[in-house]
């Protein structure tokens, strides 16, 4: 299959955002696969790669691994400052509206800086898929235009909810801009659901992959400290100073000599956030060690949540939070706060983890009280080698089907029988 795959953001990016789709590009090329990945560059300085280049990448590329086309965005100050929130309201609101309505998103910018490359793509490559994920809208404008010139399918990835992430006015029209997708796949049964509302059309399940970090990690405390690892997103200030305030809560049920073996690390790209609420909640940093690491690479980010004594995430209503497979694996407690979806507590449950969802301040302190009881009990019965069915090459097969059936080389139906026979193996 020659395939070409649509993400905004560089491999290189730290941010959850560039794991997705690079990931499942190079499982693909791992499969036999020839993959071309688009995505923005990764900073101004890198020049891109130009049609001539793309042409020569084509003769000689090795494709076990995929072509990536670093596409440099074309110089647009205002499209910058809307993204950056440096507009007076409604004047973002107006631009906001303009963009999406005139070209389909508000990256219009990264999408003009890929037309140079599209007809070589289409012309020499010739795809046979196009598979582009959302958000951003313009990866969506970028995967139609390939395909129309290419005369492919092409299909439609949602990593984030239709109604969460869209300006309300919009949504119905975007949905009749992107209905030509030949399928849909979702990250998650939340985000499918919301595809399936908006598209009127079945959405096929297709979670991310577990990395081999995570999978071949070694297990258990390191010390006798006491480990508490919030990881990922923060999502405004008042849930992280709830979450910082119910651990503040059990520290000082703590004798003073206990604090002392107790630690609180930050692991994610909301480091100044946390770094400043920590000094700001009541103190935290004079009642246990804190420890801010920010946005870490996925081995040095495993072997910090496969010692905690117990790992943490903040839950956002409007996504789902893949981050909680990967801790699962982990074996050690993971602590959902506010709240979490039937999906995620269903997943936890299969493959019997330990999830306590603590919705306030004081369910916090009770359950990090509880865990302090039992500190360097494993969770996980199950041994590493059961998740393998959660690795991104696994996930990749289900990938596969999906593109081959939906291009007309297999029965749609046959892919999603064996989509959900492959979630269901443990």
């Amino acid at each position: 299959m020659r395939a070409v795959f649509v993400n905004l953001s560089h491999p290189a990016t730290p941010h959850v955002s560039s794991v997705r789709v690079p990931s499942f590009a190079r499982a693909m090329a791992r499969r036999g696969h020839q993959i071309v990945l688009i995505t923005r560059t990764l900073d101004e300085e890198d020049p891109g790669v130009s049609g001539e280049e793309l042409s020569q990448a084509l003769d000689t590329h090795e494709w076990a691994t995929p072509l990536h086309l670093a596409v440099k965005p074309k110089r647009a100050p205002l499209l910058g400052k809307l993204r950056a929130g440096d507009l007076a309201r409604p004047w973002s609101r107006a631009l906001t509206a303009w963009y999406f309505l005139r070209h389909g998103g508000v990256f219009h910018d990264w999408q003009e800086g890929a037309r140079g490359l599209e007809q070589v793509l289409a012309g020499k490559f010739r795809p046979d898929v196009v598979w582009a994920t959302f958000l951003p809208t313009d990866a969506l404008v970028i995967a139609r235009r390939i395909a129309e010139r290419a005369g492919c399918p092409w299909f439609l990835d949602l990593k984030d909810a239709w109604s969460y992430r869209l300006p309300r006015g919009i949504r119905r029209l975007m949905v009749q801009r992107f209905k030509s997708a030949g399928g849909l796949t979702a990250n998650s049964r939340f985000h499918g659901m919301q595809g399936e509302r908006w598209f009127k059309r079945e959405v096929a399940t297709l979670y991310d992959g577990i990395s081999d970090a995570f999978l071949n990690v070694k297990h258990g405390p390191t010390d006798d400290l006491f480990r508490i690892v919030l990881v990922g997103g923060t999502y405004g200030e008042k849930r992280l100073a709830c979450f910082l305030e119910g651990i503040r809560a059990w520290l000082l049920t703590l004798p003073e000599e206990a604090r002392a073996s107790t630690r609180f690390t930050y692991a994610g790209s909301d480091s100044d956030a946390v770094r400043s609420m920590c000094a700001r909640t009541g103190s935290l940093e004079n009642l246990c060690d804190v420890e801010i690491l920010g946005y870490l690479p996925l081995a040095q980010l495993a072997d910090l949540c496969a010692g905690a004594s117990v790992n943490a995430y903040l839950w956002l209503p409007s996504t789902f939070h893949h981050k909680l497979l990967e801790l699962l694996v982990c074996g050690r407690p993971v602590i959902a706060f506010p709240g979490e979806h039937q999906e995620a507590l269903a997943l936890a449950e299969e493959f019997r983890g330990g999830l306590y969802v603590c919705h306030d301040e004081p369910e916090l302190a009770l359950r990090l009280s509880e865990l302090w009881q039992r500190n360097g009990d494993r969770i996980s019965d199950q041994a590493p080698g059961n998740f393998r069915t959660l690795g991104w090459d696994a996930k990749a097969r289900i990938l596969e089907g999906a593109l081959h059936g939906w291009g007309g080389t297999a029965p749609p139906a046959e892919y999603l029988r064996e989509a959900k026979e492959t979630e269901g193996e443990k």
